[in-house]
């Protein structure tokens, strides 16, 4: 279940070809399924799978052709992707690229595109680009703000699990996620916490955010199938992170096990564990 839910983080906006074309109160309940709205400790993960699912057969169909993005990476993370940036073509691009996309990262005007970008960032793995990541994730944001900015916040989470994966010696972006999985750091003032400020209309509090993000943090450490990440997940270095591991025993398991296949194969290895045909054969 892990795999659907780093899509959703990612995921682009319903493309005019889809078979099934979504009406507000469709939409706002599959968003409800994945993301708990309303709910103090957020959705259950057989929910968000749930709505996930759903979401994905709404949106199947002909998947247009995808551009070479060795040739133009501009062009590559401007489209609309219904399960996100594929891995298998981002995976051809290097550090080279990196220039470009924290350049598009930067301009406003595309902010439509910023989870494709984010995502991408993190697949290629250079740990150069994690520090702004990190300052997308932590930017203030004074009023409400899109569906688009808040995937590209949250998909922040996984992007520095997949760069983790791929280079150990990215320390700053395994502290970074180790910290995360407890809530309290979230909204407790700098330095020693991230201070922020923003909510997005998919939480009714503050406090609701936080745990919703220090889930995705537990995730993503799964993900990274780095040993420094396990002990995180088996023996949290905070007594706020200990304390919610009770409450998310789930969540945690989860990554668990994902970690156990990450670790052994590989990160392509887990998702075609997990019917993932569009990650690389690496």
């Amino acid at each position: 279940m892990l795999w659907l839910i780093t899509h959703f983080c990612f995921l682009g906006q319903i493309p005019s070809s889809a078979p099934v074309s979504l009406n507000p109160i469709m939409r706002s309940t599959i968003i409800m399924m994945i993301v708990g709205k309303g709910s103090t400790h957020g959705a259950s993960l057989e929910c968000q799978a749930a709505g996930l699912l759903i979401l994905a057969c709404l949106v199947s169909g002909p998947a247009p052709a995808v551009p070479d993005p060795t040739q133009d990476v501009t062009s590559f993370v401007s489209r609309i992707y219904a399960g996100g940036v594929p891995f298998d073509e981002a995976r051809k691009l290097d550090s080279t690229a990196v220039p470009t996309l924290r350049t598009l990262l930067k301009d406003p005007k595309q902010e439509r595109f910023w989870p494709n970008v984010v995502r991408t960032l993190g697949i290629i793995g250079d740990k150069v680009a994690c520090l702004e990541l990190i300052g997308l994730l932590e930017r203030d944001v004074e009023s409400e703000f899109s569906p688009a900015l808040y995937r590209a916040k949250t998909g922040v989470i996984f992007s520095l699990a997949y760069v983790v994966e791929r280079d150990r010696s990215a320390t700053v972006a395994l502290q970074y996620l180790i910290d995360s999985i407890d809530p309290a750091v979230w909204a407790r003032k700098k330095p020693k916490g991230r201070g922020l400020k923003w909510k997005g209309s998919y939480h009714p509090t503050p406090e609701d955010r936080d745990r919703h993000l220090s889930k995705i943090a537990i995730l993503a450490l799964g993900l990274t199938g780095d040993p420094r990440a396990m002990e995180a997940l088996e023996k949290p270095p905070t007594k706020g992170g200990r304390k919610f591991f009770e409450q998310a025993a789930n969540v945690v398991l989860t990554a668990q096990n994902a970690h156990k296949i990450v670790a052994k194969d590989g990160l392509a290895a887990y998702y075609r564990s997990q019917g993932v045909k569009a990650y690389p054969k690496n």
